[in-house]
């Protein structure tokens, strides 16, 4: 997923300057695009930025197509047709989904048996949402909504999306129900609300913050009891029956060189909410799900990541902050969960540091958040770092075999780079041509690439890195149900 597309359901204008032009984004990244990661599991696919989406059920693969007019120079002028196609990722054959033409920045998520699409109306700036039948590509439901959703979460059992209404001045969030496209907004008191799913079950987790008397409310619901009453409201204004509610004082929503994306642990045990301090520094709340009991860390950023067990939170610092500059080099603050001991790992070179932990091994791979001719590893197991030179790295679009420890990613001097954590190497891959993105098939454990404007994607074998089939891109004018 590349950084234009990283998804934040927590600004307005910050959000807008982080997601769209890459400003200040640090912390652990969004950017791995397997399709069954934690990230894209919930968060989908952007399809108007040219993501490569793919089903993590059927490993089918789609792809937005658009023809566009130029300018006598060259230059893109607008957007005439988009259209969707999904491809056999064994045969390469392709089908037509849906004429998206009139639709801008468009958003894919999967459920169980059908596709749900969300798109701005360009006409008139509102956002509408489809839902198309998974076997026969036929439309199954279509709304037209006034505000413009920007973002997506989606439940574990793929029936309850939240987005975020960019439209309005607090971006109030939105809970729709896949399966009947009711929806609803999550009602507060509050003047910002940030929000996220736990991994294993429909369980939504809230804080809302309020900025007159400097204060969070941090709240969860079991999104079945939300239906079964109807979304009924307490005397507050806000959904009844939380099965969590907590206030804290002295706490506003973190959005410089942080941010209060709510991290939560791969056991479903822990979540972490990155907040500060009415005295500008930043620190990090940690919920206990079992105990509803709370910890505050000090001094340590988010948006956070986890090692594969849960028992180490991986945060960010820099030496020193005054008071609203980094001054000194940036470190990975690491927490043990159990009694938040924490281990200080200086990061050098690198002043605004991006991450990613494997889902394999607990190795912390770390990028200068713009890019750069270097990528760390960090072995969390045995406390040594190695630096790995090259060209032009980011971790902004990429995917992990973790089975054998590697990371391909968009970048490097040929366009694409393979990082073996396992073995401290770094690889510029060769194929003859740059891909601008990158996704992976898990079971078939082949690479989809694909370079815009290109008229067939790319099967690769990562194990002999050859190409193994084109895949043909249609036109526009092949769009015929």
């Amino acid at each position: 997923m590349t950084r234009t597309a990283t998804i934040m359901i927590w600004a307005g204008l910050f959000a807008l300057l982080t997601t769209q032009s890459g400003f200040l984004c640090t912390g652990a990244t969004q950017g791995e695009n397997n399709p069954d990661s934690p990230t894209t599991s919930q968060f989908g696919y952007h399809l108007s930025y040219g993501d490569i989406a793919v089903d993590p059920q059927t490993e089918t693969i789609y792809l937005l197509v658009q023809s566009t007019s130029t300018t006598p120079q060259g230059a893109i002028q607008n957007s005439i047709r988009s259209v969707l196609f999904a491809f056999d990722p064994d045969g390469g054959e392709h089908r037509f989904v849906a004429d998206l033409t009139g639709l801008g920045d468009i958003r894919i998520n999967f459920v169980a048996d059908a596709i749900p699409l969300m798109g701005q109306t360009r006409s008139n700036g509102g956002e509408t949402l489809i839902v198309i039948d998974k076997a026969t590509y036929q439309e199954r439901q279509r709304k037209s909504l006034s505000g413009y959703y920007w973002g997506s979460r989606l439940s574990p059992s793929r029936r309850f999306l939240v987005v975020a209404e960019n439209a309005e001045r607090h971006v109030p969030l939105h809970l729709i129900d896949t399966k009947t496209l009711h929806t609803t907004v999550i009602p507060h008191d509050g003047d910002w609300l940030e929000a996220m799913w736990l991994h294993g079950r429909d369980t939504l987790l809230a804080v809302v913050f309020y900025h007159a008397r400097q204060t969070a409310r941090i709240l969860m619901w079991d999104a079945e009891t939300l239906v079964s009453s109807a979304y009924k409201l307490g005397a507050d204004g806000c959904w009844d029956q939380p099965t969590l509610d907590v206030t804290l004082d002295d706490v506003q929503e973190d959005m410089w060189l942080s941010y209060t994306w709510v991290g939560v642990s791969p056991d479903d045990k822990t979540v972490v909410f990155p907040m500060r301090a009415s005295d500008g520094t930043s620190k990090l709340v940690l919920l206990d799900v079992a105990s509803r009991g709370l910890r505050q860390v000090p001094n340590a950023r988010g948006p956070v990541a986890f090692t594969p067990d849960s028992s180490t939170i991986v945060s960010y610092d820099f030496a020193g902050l005054w008071p609203f500059e980094p001054t000194g080099a940036s470190r990975l603050v690491l927490f043990d969960r159990s009694d938040l001991s924490r281990e200080i790992v200086d990061v050098p070179n690198i002043d605004a540091p991006t991450y990613y932990v494997t889902r394999k091994g607990n190795f912390v791979v770390i990028a200068e958040h713009l890019t750069s001719d270097k990528l760390l590893i960090y072995d969390v197991d045995n406390g040594k770092m190695k630096t790995l030179a090259g060209t032009a790295l980011d971790l902004d679009e990429f995917v992990s075999r973790s089975e054998v420890g590697e990371i391909w990613g968009i970048g490097g001097s040929t366009g694409l780079f393979c990082l073996d954590v396992f073995e401290n190497t770094l690889d510029d891959v060769d194929l003859g041509y740059a891909p601008t993105h990158i996704n992976i098939l898990p079971h078939r454990d082949l690479l989809v690439l694909f370079r815009r404007g290109d008229l067939a994607m790319r099967l690769v074998d990562p194990k002999t890195r050859q190409t193994v089939r084109l895949i043909d891109v249609p036109s526009t004018l092949e769009a015929t149900p």
